[in-house]
């Protein structure tokens, strides 16, 4: 079975399994469909109501659950509709909290995941750091290993409620964007100019965002203690693919124009 790669597109698919029927053999994106002529796909076109009702049931069966699928759908990991389908199977057809009876295999696969989601979430909460615009806007930039935008969403909603900002994901190139009201999402072509790194060019930077840089790295360089350096121990602590979030980490030079 075929779906359009979202999550309502995967509920959807869930509800058309049931309605008809169906255990599929494989799921997958649409855009990954394989040519195969001895092969028969079922193509699942998303429908909001039906998945909304997929949803509520799930969630109404099992709050946790529920947020573990969606959270696992994140994953973007190859294979995982059919895990996630096998997980909602059992879900509905067990009584009581099947989510907890981890000596299921794939009770057990979807927990693992799920925590592994959810310390990159939290991650990204440790590590954003947003640059004031010369407009005035707030930007920050991530590139996850994990779809997790939309979970650390309603912490920045809250944090920056009246502020302009946008939180952009580098990757997948799309980001949301708040004017201070309402939050949009928004998607950006290869010519964005956060497209490249996480730091935006000092031509687009606030006065007050190259002195506060400037003073933040002065005052970094200030505490370091040369002979007490531990490269080794400050990787274990700080995984390296982390550092480009942070300024104090950084070569650029506040004076140039790249």
């Amino acid at each position: 079975m075929t779906y359009d790669g979202s999550f309502e597109g995967f509920l959807s698919l869930i509800y058309e399994s049931y309605t008809k029927k169906i255990v599929p053999e494989d799921i997958f994106p649409l855009e990954e469909k394989q040519q195969d002529i001895f092969a028969t796909y079922e193509e699942v076109h998303t429908d909001e109501k039906k998945a909304r009702r997929v949803w509520e049931g799930l969630y109404k069966k099992t709050a946790w659950g529920a947020r573990s699928v969606y959270m696992v759908f994140l994953s973007e990991m190859k294979g995982v509709e059919m895990l996630l389908f096998r997980y909602v199977q059992k879900i509905f057809a067990f009584p009581g909290k099947f989510e907890y009876n981890f000596s299921d295999e794939d009770v057990l696969r979807v927990e693992k995941i799920r925590r592994r989601i959810s310390r990159e979430a939290h991650r990204m909460l440790m590590f954003v750091r947003f640059q004031k615009t010369a407009d005035g806007m707030y930007y920050a930039a991530i590139e996850p290993r994990y779809n997790v935008l939309s979970l650390v969403l309603k912490h920045f909603a809250n944090r920056y409620a009246k502020e302009r900002w946008m939180l952009y994901d580098m990757r997948r190139k799309y980001g949301f964007y708040s004017d201070g009201k309402e939050i949009i999402r928004v998607t950006t072509g290869d010519d964005f100019a956060g497209n490249r790194t996480v730091w935006l060019p000092r031509k687009l930077l606030h006065e007050e965002e190259i002195m506060f840089r400037t003073m933040w790295k002065e005052y970094f360089q200030a505490l370091s203690i040369e002979e007490r350096k531990n490269p080794r121990l400050q990787m274990q602590l700080l995984p390296k693919r982390f550092w480009k979030y942070l300024p104090e980490k950084q070569d650029f030079d506040i004076g140039s124009s790249r």
